[in-house]
């Protein structure tokens, strides 16, 4: 009878180990101590662990760089400590395709009949496609997608930034660059020529600057560079040359060499003299200048 009784409930043991294999979503259990006890093939898989033996008795801190770690462990600390459910963070791990993948786990206390908080358990499911969605979303809302420099609204928190430290710069410039007769380029060679003009533009003046310096695309043919540490007026024509130069030479686009040439504004803020808005469109109002003027050329405005 003792026998019938212990094979019974040994094959419901291999029957609910089974049915937890066969879950999409990887699961796991861990004692009072945070250390794994039980993970479904999913969870195996998902750590490139051949063999439950692996995984028995350790922790988080087995497996993760320390600062993912001790968030993981930190959560677990909570559940086993408050007895309630908690969401772990968004964690990248490299699969077994060596791919990178973000998870989120759900970790439940583990209670027993007496009321005692004896482990957790912990289902982890995958938000690769949704993290990528808030990456794209994000990446769209600061960053051209055509060039890959910032855009409008990330360059003018940058520069609002640049302003308010102004003094600590050592002063702030601003050079507005516009393509001139772009417009010609597109109805002469097409929208896709124009696009390569531009992405072209981009590079050079992204090589023409410092490692400090910003530069980004607001819209357009109209690309704008953050200079920093340019306190004075000299300093600023230097480096508005210097943009100029690099953007002289012939563009090559399909065999055919482009003459394509800029017109460049520069302005200069010194500390507490103006708002990033008004930097701006000093820097604007000169760029316009330099094409009423003749084009390929800079000119300067300087406070």
């Amino acid at each position: 009878m003792a026998f019938c009784f212990i094979t019974f409930a040994m094959r419901k043991i291999s029957l609910l180990r089974r049915a937890l294999d066969a879950l999409p979503l990887p699961l796991f259990i861990k004692d009072d101590r945070g250390r794994y006890v039980y993970a479904n093939a999913a969870r195996l898989k998902l750590q490139k662990l051949g063999s439950l033996d692996e995984l028995v008795g350790k922790t988080a801190a087995d497996f993760y760089a320390p600062d993912v770690a001790a968030k993981l462990l930190e959560t677990d600390r909570r559940v086993l400590a408050e007895a309630h459910e908690v969401h772990d963070n968004e964690t990248a791990i490299i699969d077994e395709t060596g791919q990178q993948r973000w998870m989120q786990s759900t970790k439940i206390p583990l209670i027993d009949d007496s009321g005692v908080v004896v482990g957790l358990v912990g289902i982890m499911r995958d938000v690769t496609l949704q993290r990528r969605a808030t990456d794209q979303l994000a990446y769209q809302a600061n960053y051209d997608t055509l060039t890959g420099l910032v855009n409008r609204a990330g360059f003018m928190r940058t520069l609002s930034e640049a302003v308010d430290r102004a003094a600590a710069l050592g002063g702030v410039g601003v050079a507005y660059v516009d393509v001139d007769c772009f417009k010609r380029i597109n109805d002469t060679m097409g929208h896709e020529a124009g696009d390569r003009v531009l992405v072209e533009v981009a590079q050079r003046l992204t090589v023409g600057v410092r490692q400090h310096d910003t530069v980004a695309r607001l819209g357009g043919d109209e690309f704008v560079v953050l200079l920093r540490h340019i306190g004075q007026p000299q300093d600023l024509e230097l480096a508005g040359q210097r943009l100029l130069s690099t953007l002289r030479p012939p563009i090559v686009i399909d065999g055919h060499e482009l003459c394509v040439t800029c017109s460049v504004g520069v302005a200069l803020l010194r500390a507490g003299d103006s708002t990033a808005e008004d930097l701006l469109r000093s820097a604007d109002q000169a760029m316009y200048a330099a094409k009423h003027a003749g084009r390929d050329r800079l000119v300067g405005q300087y406070r």
